[in-house]
């Protein structure tokens, strides 16, 4: 027996070692090959279209695999797994904008600060970006697909699903006046009022300046309403309630962002815990709100002659609605190569050495800066903005060690996700992993950041609390009943 654990040992430091040496030469490929491309691309601008355009066409063909890999081996597409879900935000992030590119052969970035970037320097570094897209998923597949994932999920704690009845509106009251009391708190120390503190969208990171915790701990109602959910296993109007009240006290804090992380963890548990939501359901759903939010911004502007226009061509437009709102990652990255290193030189992993940073209170730290890369990305390329803006997945894989951070990050990232979703689908009756699963996957959607480690770890301490009400033996509980009742 000792002789076998050695052996496995020694396989795996072999393995690891491998892939490492593997990651790096192909790292190395495909660092000259950029250069290759951006060259060509520079100098022979139709060329580089057409590049740009294959390039395109290959990642778009990456993401067909995961479904037939799904497909092959289940018969249904699983929209909540990894390969699929994490996927397909990276493709909404990077995909969106070069294809408005190519359908209008404008190849300008967004963002009216950087109109005046030629042609030629997009399409160069858009090349460039869109070859370690195709590095990034494939690297990321490698990982998701290897032995390693379910190795590691054998590893992982398993929480304990017995959750005592009398303790649910135990938990789900506490922490429903955990939001609410958060909220009187912020109220109170800013503008004294929450129809005031709705009205305030202009500057809203100033506004809250110093209250983040408070923002963090709103989001603990939402959390009970999801437990709801998984202890009842079914929707019911009190639960659908307490959810709208809960994302109402998010968005009171102007957090749209948090709101639709909140949603998206509710949607995960309902899929696992209740009933599957499939695909051909999904994307009507999604394209509707899209094009709802679209509407709701030409209404904005007062003129019936614009909204008339807009539904002409809905179908351009709603891709110019989604790329605008979630597609900046395309040009957020192309910005980031265009300014390196003269602007922003790579970090070499200390941006997530600042997650601990993070946990600083203001009160202890005077004219603490802000310390997400967001932040600093805005301060470096927008002097004078308000907020952060995220360069994006890739693009801070990049940031920190090059091309060897996409290849090998995003080898490890899919081992790790790997490792959840086996877990998940071996407990798959056990509530508090469809919890835990769908926290995780949803926080970690767009890419392991300082940011999003940072409200994970927050929002992570938070649910596993209320799970700890639920499951744990006291000595003297008075919470023995283990029957369901009705709502």
């Amino acid at each position: 027996m000792k002789e076998f654990s050695v052996r496995v040992r020694r396989s795996s430091v072999w393995y690891f070692a491998r892939n490492l040496f593997f990651g790096v030469m192909l790292s190395v490929i495909v660092y000259l090959t950029g250069q290759i491309i951006f060259s060509v691309s520079y100098k022979y601008v139709p060329i580089g279209k057409i590049i740009f355009t294959v390039l395109f066409f290959i990642t778009a063909c990456l993401f067909i695999i995961p479904f037939v890999m799904q497909l092959r081996s289940k018969g249904e597409i699983d929209i909540f797994a990894p390969s699929v879900f994490i996927l397909g935000f990276f493709g909404i992030a990077y995909l969106l904008r070069p294809l408005q590119m190519i359908l209008t052969g404008k190849y300008r970035l967004l963002y009216p600060a950087y109109a005046g970037l030629s042609s030629s320097t997009v399409v160069a570094y858009g090349c460039l970006v869109l070859l370690y897209m195709n590095v990034g998923f494939v690297s990321f597949l490698f990982g998701y697909y290897a032995k390693w994932g379910k190795r590691l999920s054998v590893t992982l704690p398993v929480p304990s699903d017995d959750w005592k009845r009398g303790r649910l509106w135990t938990g789900v009251t506490t922490y429903s006046l955990i939001s609410v009391t958060s909220l009187l708190i912020v109220i109170h120390l800013t503008t004294g009022s929450i129809v005031t503190l709705v009205q305030q969208w202009d500057n809203r990171s100033q506004l809250l300046a110093g209250l983040h915790l408070f923002t963090i701990l709103a989001r603990a109602s939402a959390i009970a309403s999801i437990v709801l959910l998984l202890y009842y296993r079914r929707l019911h109007p009190t639960i659908i309630a307490h959810l709208f009240v809960s994302i109402f006290i998010v968005l009171t804090f102007g957090r749209r962002a948090f709101a639709l992380t909140l949603v998206l963890i509710f949607l995960i548990a309902y899929h696992y815990a209740a009933r599957k939501i499939k695909i051909s359901e999904a994307i009507p759903v999604g394209i509707g709100l899209f094009s709802i939010a679209g509407v709701v911004r030409v209404l904005r502007t007062g003129e019936m002659t614009n909204l008339f226009l807009y539904l002409l061509n809905i179908p351009t437009n709603l891709l110019a609605k989604l790329a605008d709102d979630l597609g900046r990652g395309f040009d957020n990255f192309v910005l980031l190569l265009w300014g390196m290193p003269e602007l922003w030189g790579h970090q070499f992993g200390t941006t997530f050495l600042r997650v601990p940073l993070n946990f600083v209170p203001r009160v202890f730290w005077a004219g603490k800066p802000s310390l997400t890369v967001g932040s600093e990305f805005a301060n470096i390329f927008f002097p004078g903005r308000s907020g952060g803006v995220p360069p994006g997945p890739l693009a801070l894989q990049y940031l920190n060690f090059h091309v060897v951070g996409i290849v090998l990050g995003m080898f490890v990232f899919g081992i790790l996700f790997r490792a959840l979703y086996y877990q998940l689908k071996t407990n798959i009756s056990n509530r508090a992993i469809v919890l835990l699963y769908a926290v995780t996957i949803v926080h970690f959607r767009k890419g392991i950041n300082n940011n999003s480690l940072f409200i994970w770890i927050f929002t992570i301490s938070i649910t596993v609390g209320l799970l700890l009400i639920l499951s744990v033996d006291y000595p003297s509980s008075r919470f023995h009943s283990s029957e369901k009742d009705s709502i």
